[in-house]
């Protein structure tokens, strides 16, 4: 499914476009467990590229470094994308 995040900081604000790879709570990202409302996302594109990252892991600390990378992300801070216009 294609989805975009929101940021932490302000849940109005679009950070990402990416698409959910597993809502599965034993689901590992950087070997930790998802767990219960989050989410394996693949990042497709980076919209704040200096967005920091709720669960870092290995060299992504921030969206920039994560085009094409598997991250976790809460699911409260997801939309459906509809095709619309984001930036």
């Amino acid at each position: 499914m294609d989805v975009i995040l929101l940021s932490i900081t302000n849940p109005s604000e679009k950070v990402a476009l990416g698409k959910v790879c597993s809502v599965d709570p034993s689901t590992e990202v950087g070997d930790e467990e998802l767990g219960p409302n989050w989410c394996e996302m693949t990042i497709q594109v980076p919209i704040v590229w200096e967005e920091r990252l709720i669960r870092s892991y290995g060299s992504f600390k921030i969206m920039g470094d994560t085009t094409g990378a598997s991250i976790a992300w809460p699911l409260s801070l997801l939309l459906v994308d509809h095709g619309e216009d984001h930036f």
